[in-house]
């Protein structure tokens, strides 16, 4: 956590040279950060993409590109319509960048030109190293539910149903925080699977299925990282910021409104 606190504390500093005099804090561009990647859940939401494949990568491709941007080349709406346009290639949901365009503009009232979307695109791209490669929780998540569905009586098929969806909730929660940077995609599912049956006080089934499923040894080693899981299921627990602070809105607007000439694409 602290690296990452380091990183972005420098990403910002640079971010501010030319805000004649005004800052904020690394704690409240982490807010701004969160403020942009939930703008891309609401775009996805919006031109009906799935969120546990389109949105949760586009959402990761943004944090990488937060970490890594040394100055802003385009605007924000640019770069989140970038994050989402890749995030389609990436999970092999491709649309027309003209269908992107003007999904945006329809749906979610905002206006981009075609080519500078795809400079934007290359930008993004550049920024993350080329890296298009995202492993979420999802996967993890439905894999631990088709073990304990394999393991568990039909009697209780109702209530691993009821399991599974909350764990889908706290799961598409965690990709919102840092935790998909900081820790392993088996790690963040298997917590929300046991939050979720906790909540839904069943925790019972998923002890089964641990016991019946796993050996002694990989029971230890569970153990042994009971202190990460923990530190994973108090962000999950935390409530997520719902807004700036006030005295920080006109500087992020200042940075968001920081616009070069965009790069030429041949």
């Amino acid at each position: 956590e602290e690296e990452l606190k380091k990183i972005r504390g420098g990403i910002l500093s640079g971010l501010q040279e030319n805000l004649d005099g005004d800052s904020i804090t690394v704690a409240e561009w982490e807010v701004y950060c969160l403020l942009q990647q939930r703008t891309v859940v609401e775009w996805c939401n919006k031109l009906g993409f799935d969120m546990d494949t389109v949105g949760a990568t586009a959402v990761c491709f943004l944090k990488r590109y937060f970490l890594r941007v040394k100055e802003r080349v385009f605007s924000m709406n640019y770069i989140k319509a970038a994050a989402i346009f890749l995030a389609c290639k990436a999970e092999e949901q491709y649309v027309a960048l003209e269908r992107l365009v003007s999904g945006l503009g329809r749906d979610a009232r905002v206006e981009l030109e075609k080519d500078t979307l795809a400079a934007a695109e290359i930008h993004v791209l550049e920024s993350i190293l080329f890296h298009l490669h995202v492993y979420h929780p999802f996967r993890s998540l439905r894999g631990f539910i088709n073990d304990v569905k394999a393991c568990t009586t039909p009697g209780n098929a109702v209530a691993v149903d009821r399991i599974y969806h909350e764990a889908l909730i706290i799961t598409r929660k965690s990709i919102l925080t840092d935790l998909c940077l900081l820790y392993t995609p088996g790690s963040i599912a298997f917590v929300a699977l046991r939050m979720a049956a906790n909540a839904a006080d069943h925790l019972g089934i998923i002890d089964q299925y641990i016991t019946s499923t796993f050996t002694a040894e990989q029971i230890g080693q569970i153990s042994g990282n009971v202190d990460q899981l923990m530190r994973i299921e108090k962000v999950l627990e935390e409530g997520l910021p719902s807004q700036l602070p006030p005295h920080v809105v006109p500087i992020v607007e200042k940075i968001d409104t920081v616009e070069t000439t965009p790069m030429s694409i041949s």
